[in-house]
């Protein structure tokens, strides 16, 4: 019995300091892809999700900026990608499921590098830069 008490206690606090991990689909809209382009200005490499910092600059000259998750950290280092894959200050094209909350925010599937690599950012990513979108 004695012996049962640490493995309680354990299991008790495991919790606690285990990283949490959200859905997306509360936040963005799968339904409703969108593109946009723009220029790196942080990148978050974290878990659950890294988040890229874009400025797009609008047609009117105003630039916005944009919030960008990607999927988990353990999804783009399984796919080869180091921290170094994109920098701040790199023009990037990403495609990505729009807000929910009608900010200026999304959930990137797709990174179109500025040497013409593409690469999917999401376990389910399938091409699309290169297939004439």
């Amino acid at each position: 019995m004695l012996r049962a008490v640490p493995f309680f206690l354990a299991l008790l606090l495991v919790p606690g300091v285990v990283p949490a991990h959200h859905s997306v689909a509360g936040f963005f809209d799968s339904d409703a892809q969108i593109e946009i382009e723009g220029v790196i200005q942080k990148v978050r490499w974290r878990n659950p999700h890294t988040v890229f910092i874009v400025d797009v600059t609008e047609p009117s000259g105003e630039v916005t900026t944009w919030s960008i998750e990607s999927g988990a950290l353990a999804v783009l280092r399984s796919r080869g990608l180091a921290r170094e894959f994109v920098q701040p200050g790199d023009q990037v094209k990403i495609l990505g499921d729009s807000s929910l909350r009608s900010r200026p925010e999304m959930f990137a599937r797709n990174m179109l590098l500025a040497n013409g690599e593409e690469v999917m950012l999401t376990a389910g990513s399938r091409p699309y830069f290169k297939t004439g979108n």
